[in-house]
């Protein structure tokens, strides 16, 4: 009885704990503490995030899938837009800000003869050329990747994507620390505090 009576004792007794900031510019970094840490000897630690704070920075388009060709003219010229390195979304207004300062819009009635837009109902991209324009997502850096298409040429009318928009690149993002256990990803043991999904 008076073990049981020590262990309730311990257990609602009021605890040490102590909070740690860490901050880095880099997703991948180790920490010194000056002085060290002094844990007692026989005693059970537990570790918790309570906060993580970080910028964005997860772009979907970069060198390997930043280019948009079209033509005006049914296939006869083509013109390549090489998008910025960021994060997009599928119907984000760069590729229609590119083609107007080319000129290539009808200025009078403020039309885009190529539009980009989403099915939210089968998650796949739409595109719709009109006036004879044509899409070339047939180059191996092309968004169409980002966008769900098939390599191939597009010519004038509604297409709906073959694939789901791949419009995030990361589906989980684990927050790693290497003094704790317990965790598993995929079948095996990894040193995993927490894990999110981005909702930006």
């Amino acid at each position: 009885m008076d073990h049981i009576l020590r262990r309730i004792e311990e257990n609602t007794a009021p605890k040490d704990s102590f909070q740690l900031m860490i901050s880095s510019s880099t997703t991948d970094f180790t920490t010194r503490f000056n002085p060290p840490l002094q844990l007692k000897r026989g005693k059970q630690y537990e570790l918790a995030l309570l906060n993580l704070e970080k910028y964005y920075s997860l772009p979907n388009i970069d060198s390997s899938n930043n280019n948009f060709t079209y033509s005006p003219g049914g296939g006869a010229t083509w013109f390549t837009i090489t998008l910025p390195e960021r994060s997009y979304e599928v119907t984000d207004a760069a590729i229609k800000l590119q083609m107007e300062d080319n000129n290539y819009y009808d200025d009078q009635g403020n039309k885009y003869y190529t539009t980009i837009g989403a099915n939210f109902n089968t998650l796949k991209a739409v595109l719709t050329l009109e006036n004879s324009y044509q899409v070339y997502f047939t180059s191996a850096n092309s968004v169409r990747h980002v966008l769900g298409f098939n390599s191939a040429i597009y010519t004038a009318g509604y297409h709906e994507s073959e694939n789901v928009v791949n419009i995030m690149n990361i589906s989980s993002i684990l927050v790693n620390v290497d003094i704790v256990t317990g965790s598993y990803v995929n079948g095996t043991m990894q040193p995993v505090i927490y894990s999110f999904f981005p909702n930006v």
